[in-house]
């Protein structure tokens, strides 16, 4: 089994997973600003794990992150029935065929450093700042 260390709580507990492989993952609380490629970001019951960083400036001026994922308990997702299958879809232009359907598997997350994420990173990439070590930038033994 997959064990997930909280760092919020009473130190020392364990919450386990369905996953059957993979080292300890750190959950930590992080602002929209310092997600970053290779996150694992939960929300609406989805792991959504960030392909990419997308900054810009939102409406208010403020800057704001757009980070398409990939969601990988997919199938956990549909049998809840909590995210309607079409928000998980994109689609893409096929000359001959028009709009087709790309993925089924994406979701978003966004927003800019008011709102704040749950995000689960292995152990090596967390750091004690609660802000995270981008990947490829951890220290080697």
């Amino acid at each position: 089994m997959r064990q997930v260390r909280q760092r919020s709580g009473r130190a020392g507990r364990f919450a386990r997973s369905n996953q059957l492989e993979g080292p300890v993952a750190v959950l930590r609380n992080v602002q929209t600003g310092d997600l970053h490629v290779g996150d694992i970001v939960l929300c609406y019951g989805m792991r959504v794990r960030i392909d990419e960083v997308r900054p810009y400036v939102g409406s208010n001026g403020l800057p704001a992150w757009s980070c398409p994922g990939t969601v990988l308990n997919l199938a956990e997702v549909r049998a809840a029935g909590l995210v309607p299958p079409g928000f998980l879809r994109t689609h893409k232009w096929d000359d001959g065929r028009g709009w087709v359907t790309d993925r089924e598997d994406r979701w978003a997350v966004q927003g800019n450093n008011l709102r704040r994420w749950t995000v689960e990173r292995e152990a090596a990439t967390a750091d004690r700042t609660g802000k995270g070590i981008p990947p490829g930038k951890e220290e080697k033994p």
